[in-house]
């Protein structure tokens, strides 16, 4: 019987090609896990800020015949989905960037994550930079990435290793404005031995450029989020004259044989193997042991004792929060010497993985206030 799978399409002038690597990971996922029988159909939702426009879309997906759901999207709009897929006894497997925290780790009976783990990258970037005797740490980021809670996790993360951050610095919005100026001042006066840097995108690249014109960069260690560590960017960006140390989800220099047939898979459908191809490419492998279910109820029980062969390593799901534990690795950005560019080499598995999550949790769980947050699923922007 053929199976109806439903995909949610947005927009990114960031990573223009993202809903093509997206349905030809899907696509990837489901083959290499013995599924051709099926039909992927498709819904857009902009840039996946607006939860009535994501949920409509979802309900229109359903109404097609769709079982099960899958997309890009920011995770506090996951709470709003529950009720529509418990109506429909149905699950939505969401492809998460990491970058923002869910409203609730409570898990959603319906809903699984897949996650790039953005945040905890940052936790576990500033663990290895504390391990090594950093004391004192600035902060930057671009405008765009100060609407995501990345940067609590850094925060949080220097706190719990008895370090302080020094300094806070946010770029400004318009691109012809952008400066470090201000980060190249504090850095040449006030002792800071490293800076974290989270920029994604043409910002990355923004970032790189004025950390190769500065002076004051090559004085300090120099950290980067697992966006600015994206390898499709790092490719076209000159090498910045110094080494960045970052913490990543993945690398397409992992050496490993669920890898190689996952980079083999895109490259037939003329896709490149990257991040967001291997989201879906996961979220295959998910489907396709949930299609084998009886119902829903059974499906829910099978997700939460999966553990599939990721191209990252092995991907299994809390049981109790729904959100997906994978490794983490510890790698640096270097010079190409090819090309002169930015290249990603992979040193290995981060031994601070566990512990960092189980510190990110804890954090999730104990904040109270309040957070800016853009609505938008990370890296989905439109000028």
């Amino acid at each position: 019987m053929n199976k109806k799978i439903g995909l949610l399409i947005t927009k990114s002038i960031l990573y223009p090609s993202m809903n093509f690597e997206l349905l030809a990971g899907l696509k990837a996922g489901l083959e290499e896990n013995g599924i051709t029988d099926y039909e992927i159909i498709t819904e857009n939702v902009d840039l996946a800020a607006n939860d009535k426009l994501i949920y409509a879309a979802c309900e229109k997906l359903l109404m097609g015949g769709a079982e099960i759901v899958t997309g890009y999207v920011n995770a506090n709009t996951l709470v709003k989905l529950e009720p529509l897929f418990a109506s429909a006894n149905a699950l939505f497997i969401c492809l998460d960037s990491g970058m923002h925290f869910p409203v609730s780790l409570m898990a959603l009976p319906h809903i699984f994550s897949v996650s790039l783990q953005g945040a905890l990258c940052s936790r576990i970037a500033i663990s290895h930079a504390v391990a090594d005797g950093v004391r004192k740490f600035a902060f930057t980021c671009s405008f765009y990435d100060s609407g995501y809670r990345s940067g609590f996790g850094f925060a949080r993360s220097v706190e719990d290793g008895g370090a302080e951050v020094t300094f806070n610095h946010i770029t400004a919005l318009k691109r012809a404005d952008f400066t470090l100026s201000p980060l190249e001042s504090h850095i040449s006066g006030a002792g800071t031995e490293a800076v974290f840097a989270s920029f994604c995108g043409d910002m990355a690249q923004d970032f790189l450029d004025g950390v190769s014109k500065s002076a004051e960069f090559p004085k300090i260690k120099l950290i980067g989020s697992s966006f600015l560590a994206d390898e499709v960017w790092l490719d076209k960006i000159p090498f910045p004259l110094m080494e960045l140390s970052v913490a990543v989800p993945w690398a397409a220099g992992i050496s490993n044989a669920a890898n190689t047939r996952f980079k083999e898979a895109l490259k037939k459908k003329k896709q490149q193997a990257n991040i967001f191809s291997l989201l879906a490419y996961e979220a295959g492998s998910v489907i396709a042991a949930a299609i084998h279910s009886n119902d829903t109820d059974e499906a829910v029980k099978l997700i939460e004792g999966l553990t599939i062969e990721s191209p990252r390593g092995a991907l299994s799901f809390d049981p109790v929060t729904h959100l997906s534990i994978a490794p983490v690795y510890e790698a640096r950005i270097v010079k190409n010497e090819e090309t002169g560019n930015c290249r990603l080499e992979v040193i290995g598995f981060s031994p601070y993985t566990a512990g960092e999550r189980a510190k990110l949790e804890r954090d999730i769980r104990e904040f109270k206030g309040s957070f800016t947050s853009w609505f938008n699923a990370y890296g989905c922007l439109e000028s």
